[in-house]
């Protein structure tokens, strides 16, 4: 993913793609606009070995990201939700590929772990961010064809071009 992101954005002086474990890198604080996590927080378990849990290893490296972002940036978190609607028609999950691991929330986890959208809320608000948005890709959150933001299907096209001020 990190060697096709960097193709895609070969040339913009203002792109910087890194891939790297995560114990090794040094990340400047108050120094990015963005900071994308795509494919990787459900192996925060495995990983951080100063977390007392999956959660608690999640939370941390959120936490390191957002004092590496400038006051106004954003992190943006691409992951599958637990409970998402091919899990629940009996989909293989895809850490295990095994079906119904994920809805059964990991009766026998092996460091890999992925939420439910409150799950997320929960540990994103415990970071230290104020706000929280989701948006939902299509078909897949790897390679999406498109996004839809969750404030319109929350409330509807109408209400969120008005909260959104569009």
């Amino acid at each position: 993913r990190a060697r096709l992101a960097a193709m895609r954005n070969a040339g913009m002086e203002k792109v910087s793609i890194l891939c790297a474990n995560y114990n090794d890198i040094t990340l400047p604080e108050n120094h990015y606009d963005v900071v994308l996590f795509t494919g990787v927080l459900e192996y925060a378990g495995r990983f951080l070995e100063s977390a007392q849990s999956h959660q608690d290893a999640v939370r941390q490296m959120l936490q390191r990201a957002r004092r590496a972002l400038k006051p106004d940036g954003v992190i943006v978190v691409a992951i599958e939700n637990r409970v998402g609607l091919k899990y629940l028609l009996g989909a293989n999950e895809d850490h295990y590929a095994r079906p119904m691991v994920g809805v059964h929330n990991y009766p026998d986890e092996a460091g890999i772990r992925t939420y439910t959208q409150s799950e997320w809320r929960e540990l994103v608000q415990e970071s230290g961010f104020e706000h929280v948005e989701f948006c939902y890709p299509f078909s897949d959150y790897k390679v999406p064809s498109a996004a839809v933001a969750g404030r319109w299907i929350e409330n509807g096209p109408e209400r969120a071009a008005v909260e959104a001020d569009i």
